[in-house]
């Protein structure tokens, strides 16, 4: 039995009430660490921004993952642009896993000073499909 996937306004809706569990200080050996979810009964979204060291030797790295339930209306290859407080940071397309959800992500890392989206604590990181953010959440 397939469900129908709930309109994106409402799974917007329902997503940008995500949670945020900040952590700062020597955890897990990181200067800093933030992470932020929601979900709805079609969508899963999470990001995660960690930082080793200070300074224009610290490493970053911001994952950020948007999964659809295999029963949504999303397809296979449906573009999904992610953002950081506004500003475009990467675009997935939707691949099938094993049980047959869709997963899209991007991974960013960077050290030595090199170019990287700036994160502060309150970021918004969302997703867009169609120009219609179906997820967000505050680091």
């Amino acid at each position: 039995m397939k469900f129908p996937a709930a309109p994106l306004a409402i799974a917007a809706a329902v997503l940008v009430a995500g949670t945020a569990l900040p952590t700062t200080g020597d955890a897990q050996g990181f200067s800093r660490l933030q992470h932020c979810s929601g979900g709805s009964f079609t969508l899963r979204f999470s990001a995660t921004y960690t930082e080793q060291g200070q300074g224009k030797n610290a490493v970053k790295q911001l994952d950020v993952d948007l999964e659809a339930d295999r029963r949504s209306d999303f397809k296979s290859g449906q573009k999904v642009t992610f953002f950081v407080d506004g500003k475009k940071i990467g675009q997935a397309g939707f691949k099938a896993d094993r049980n047959g959800d869709l997963d899209a992500e991007v991974k960013l890392r960077s050290s030595g000073g090199k170019s990287f989206p700036t994160v502060k604590d309150g970021s918004k990181v969302s997703a867009e499909i169609r120009d219609v953010t179906v997820a967000s959440c505050n680091l």
